[in-house]
């Protein structure tokens, strides 16, 4: 849902066409996406009102006020607050026209948006110094534009607010003075940041010769695997180690009543020391596990991806990527995606999320519209080469993101300021001290079955006050199917479904609660962030013994392969057994290869023998009508010799066209 504030489309996707019509999901979706994210000055008759008495009355026009802007400091849901003159609010509403009563006309809240923003800065930093700072903005300006103008004109025109007002200098923006004296051109860094790339190599091969640090990883790593229910974060190319910090920073958030395990898989070179201290050993249950090269699916799946609870395949850095061909920046990627769902598919083992990330969203043609595991990804009648990058069923999901929506920021930010401290705040709220923060709760039982108004006015009840963005649903129910979708703001009559998930912005305390009474689903069993971590001792025989071709042992040995090719299982022997951790691979690791390959080669061959015997029974079918039909007095064959093949009955099945062989 964060996404979609980040996304443009053009009005055509979100035409409702017939093509929708076969998948009800799709029209759903493409309805709730048809919001807009708003900001307006607070009605004066709801001064000296608390938030959560707005809320209740805006949602019944199915707005959505997410947070009020606070001395200059955006909040999400303060329930408590209550409205001033002039308080900034923003929202999600149907239209611009539905929030007649709730905003005032009179006001003009980009301006107001802004002043507070400038005058929180020059409290902050004193009148003396922000005048100093704005003096040395216009210098820097003036010298760079105007040559002519000397330096005590420029800074007399700053005390002028007309004068400011008309250059556009603001106190957030960067000085030209500061740091560099009359807006004189800066060297480049070029060479500065080679010596601390440099540097950053040389410190991470401390861990590597620190072998300690590492068997204490490795421990811990193999113990998450045998454990389950863990996270597993795969590192494809280059070590962004910056980027994994950070996302280690929203799931190690103080707010966060859990602590689920995460695993992270990159190949060499190891972190510097700094950085493996601040991912490493600052955050509860977070292991290491280096990789000989790049990530295969024998290597995560020895590390317990059939009980992992999540996958996210991290692009890492685009400059680090594998192909050196900008259209196939994604490849390793793409590639990793389908290997692991057709892995998945074919071992029988349920269907797990695998979220990955693209440096193009172009490249999500080259993927099926949904994972080759679920039981709807042959009945897919939507053609992929019709569907835009917003609508295809990857992006509804929250299964791929991409960075190239970000470009969208900027243009929205120009339009509506206060997008970027919106997601900031739905990101990192715990940086800009939120006290509430996004959740992602089962429908509760007293609102089982009843509608979407229901569930938002039960939960902005006092007991809860927490506020409905929308809901996460599966798109084919009763089918199996895993695959699902984000409706943001429904329409107050959608009846909830029993597997529905809302998605809701509340307290510390109440994700607290939530988590007691097994609300948030995908934390379930997970650890508490105040149970104590167990120690991880390396031991002699801690690292445990893989066989090739059966990484988890779940491969069934009494079940053969249709083809009559030998089990997996049946194919290893003791002499096969490797340790997991190995720096070149092994022979049994290119045996499991070469069997794999076999196993798709044969698996060709049959397809291929099928249609063969397809066809020929239909050559026969053919002959046979043929044979028994009149033969024209002016040929030698049976009549209309030349004309469409007739349909067969339906009892026959549907129509096969034969093709030539040899010929696409």
């Amino acid at each position: 849902m964060i996404t979609f504030f980040l996304t443009t489309e053009n009005s055509d996707d979100l035409h409702l066409s017939k093509r929708d019509l076969e998948e009800p999901w799709l029209r759903d979706y493409k309805i709730g996406r048809r919001f807009v994210l708003c900001g307006f000055c607070i009605n004066p008759e709801f001064e000296k009102k608390s938030f959560l008495e707005f809320a209740r009355k805006a949602t019944l026009a199915q707005i959505v006020p997410l947070g009020v802007q606070i001395e200059s400091k955006f909040m999400l849901n303060p329930t408590r607050h209550i409205f001033h003159k002039q308080d900034v609010v923003f929202a999600l509403a149907p239209s611009e026209e539905a929030l007649i009563g709730f905003q005032d006309p009179n006001c003009a809240w980009r301006q107001v948006f802004l002043a507070n923003q400038h005058n929180a800065r020059r409290d902050s930093i004193g009148v003396a110094d922000y005048t100093s700072n704005t003096n040395d903005a216009m210098q820097g300006t003036a010298s760079k534009t105007f040559s002519t103008q000397t330096s005590a004109q420029s800074a007399g025109s700053a005390h002028d607010p007309v004068k400011a007002k008309s250059q556009n200098i603001m106190p957030w923006q960067p000085s030209a003075g500061a740091g560099n004296a009359g807006g004189a051109p800066q060297k480049s860094n070029a060479p500065r940041e080679r010596a601390r790339s440099s540097e950053l190599l040389s410190k991470s091969k401390e861990n590597d010769n620190d072998p300690e640090w590492y068997a204490k990883q490795e421990e811990k790593a193999v113990a998450m695997a045998s454990a389950g229910g863990h996270y597993m974060l795969v590192v494809l190319a280059g070590n962004p180690w910056q980027q994994v910090q950070a996302f280690l920073k929203i799931l190690r958030g103080k707010h966060v009543p859990f602590h689920i395990p995460v695993m992270i898989l990159a190949p060499p070179p190891t972190p510097p020391r700094q950085v493996s201290g601040d991912i490493f050993e600052a955050n509860y249950r977070v292991a290491y596990k280096k990789l000989a090269g790049a990530a295969t699916v024998n290597d995560l799946m020895s590390m317990g991806l059939p009980q992992a609870r999540c996958v996210l395949l991290f692009a890492g850095n685009a400059g680090q990527a594998s192909s050196a061909d900008r259209r196939m920046v994604d490849g390793a990627g793409v590639t990793m995606l389908s290997t692991l769902e057709w892995e998945l598919s074919e071992t029988g083992t349920p269907g797990i999320p695998i979220k990955l990330e693209l440096h193009q969203q172009e490249s999500l043609r080259f993927l099926h519209r949904f994972p080759l595991y679920d039981p709807m990804s042959s009945n897919s009648t939507v053609p992929l080469a019709d569907q835009s990058f917003i609508n295809h069923p990857r992006f509804a999901s929250g299964d791929i993101f991409t960075a190239s929506c970000l470009g969208a920021l900027m243009a929205t930010a120009f339009y509506t300021p206060g997008v970027v401290e919106i997601l900031d705040s739905l990101i990192l709220g715990q940086n800009s001290m939120q006290t509430s923060f996004p959740w992602q709760i089962a429908v509760p039982q007293e609102v089982a079955g009843k509608t979407y108004a229901d569930c938002v006015r039960f939960l902005l009840g006092d007991s809860w006050s927490a506020l409905c963005m929308g809901l996460y649903r599966v798109c084919f129910p009763d089918t199996g199917s895993m695959s699902s979708y984000v409706i943001t703001n429904p329409e107050p009559s959608t009846v909830l479904r029993e597997d529905d998930l809302v998605i809701v912005l509340g307290t510390a305390e109440f994700g607290q609660r939530c988590f007691d009474l097994g609300l948030i689903v995908g934390a379930t069993g997970a650890p508490s962030c105040t149970d104590l971590e167990e120690s991880f001792e390396p031991t002699p025989d801690a690292s445990p013994i893989v066989k090739a071709g059966d990484p988890c042992g779940f491969v069934d040995s009494s079940n053969p392969n249709t083809d009559g090719m030998p089990s997996l299982r049946e194919e290893a022997t003791a002499s096969d057994a490797v340790p997991i951790e190995s720096a070149l691979p092994s022979l049994p690791h290119m045996q499991q290869e070469l069997l794999t390959i076999r196993g798709l080669y044969s698996g060709s061959l049959r397809r291929e023998a099928e249609q063969f015997e397809e066809l020929k029974l239909l050559r026969q079918q053919i002959k046979k009508m043929n044979s028994s039909r009149p033969v024209s007095p002016r040929s030698n064959g049976p009549a209309d010799r030349g004309a469409a093949i007739p349909a067969f009955p339906a009892s026959n099945g549907p129509v096969i066209v034969p093709r030539t062989p040899g010929r696409s």
